[in-house]
């Protein structure tokens, strides 16, 4: 099964995140069900939660990257900018669930929300917290998230209200966090942060960019003034933050738009490599063999031979 997420020009998520009558929402992903292995730079309003049962992977929160292993929590603040992958070709399985804090707080401006809420959800240098297991007192997580798990898979009479306790013993770990956090940080560090929140509005002009644009032939030089850095520091930024180049991160961003089309059984192969930006079909083919280790015609192939298997 594939999975894939759906993000608009501005990076924004589409995928829908449970409904505003119980707006949480479980999944539990094996990181190879994605195309590459990987999931691309997004972000949504919501509050998204990740906590790894086996494997490895490389995840990214704006500009920090974390080693996540068997066991690790990390929490994913609202509108931030995230993007996983394998570690070293290793898959990864592991729960992630999105929710929006309103259904911890309840009605608007209540003192859960003034006090609890809105301070963390609303400082935009805060847009992590990792919980390994190294403090003590963050130990009852684990089988908090665990619990989460097996009731929400559960389903049964009166979940809801079991959840949304949960979700509320949890937020109490987050914030205990987040007060550390706040102790933590020095003038110096704000400074740093502020820079790198700066650098961090430019990659989302670059990659936004690219998004509206894929479909024509773009060249670097426009891709570093759409951040309006140079190209120099652009290159260096980007290939930090997303531990790709530009033009490979381009290229698999188009090899990525054109899976859905070749699951269209009458769509040219010819038509859909000049829908997804590439010169002709020839370089196209070559580009997908790269990313993907068969042909456009293979994938096809192979695809509806799955959907047929499935069919009864």
């Amino acid at each position: 099964m594939n999975r894939e997420i759906i993000i608009d020009k501005n990076m924004r998520e589409l995928n829908p995140q449970g409904d505003f009558s119980f707006p949480f929402n479980l999944l539990n992903i094996v990181l190879s069900m994605y195309p590459f292995c990987s999931f691309p730079a997004h972000w949504h309003p919501e509050i998204e939660v990740t906590y790894v049962v086996d494997g490895e992977m490389t995840y990214i929160a704006n500009q920090k990257s974390f080693h996540l292993r068997k066991g690790d929590i990390l929490f994913v603040n609202a509108n931030v900018l995230h993007a996983g992958e394998q570690y070293q070709n290793s898959d990864c399985t592991y729960f992630c669930f999105c929710l929006d804090p309103l259904i911890i707080h309840g009605f608007e401006h209540s003192r859960t929300e003034e006090v609890y809420i809105n301070p963390l959800v609303q400082d935009v240098n805060f847009s992590y917290a990792l919980f390994n297991g190294e403090k003590e007192e963050y130990g009852p997580l684990r089988p908090l998230i665990e619990k989460l798990i097996k009731v929400t898979q559960a389903q049964e009479l009166g979940y809801e209200l079991l959840i949304q306790g949960i979700l509320c013993e949890f937020w109490y770990y987050v914030f205990r966090y987040y007060q550390e956090y706040l102790t933590r940080i020095s003038r110096q560090n704000q400074i740093s942060q502020n820079v790198r929140n700066k650098q961090l509005r430019r990659l989302k002009n670059s990659l936004a960019f690219i998004y509206d644009n894929y479909t024509d032939p773009i060249t670097l030089d426009q891709i570093a003034a759409a951040s309006h850095t140079s190209k120099s520091e652009f290159c260096r930024l980007f290939k930090k933050t997303l531990h790709q180049t530009p033009f490979d991160f381009l290229l698999q961003y188009r090899i990525e738009k054109s899976l859905p089309l070749l699951r269209q059984e009458d769509f040219p192969i010819t038509e859909i490599a000049i829908q997804a930006g590439f010169s002709g079909p020839s370089y196209y083919a070559e580009v997908f063999r790269k990313y993907m280790r068969c042909s456009p015609s293979q994938y096809r192939k192979n695809y509806l031979q799955s959907v047929s298997n499935q069919t009864p």
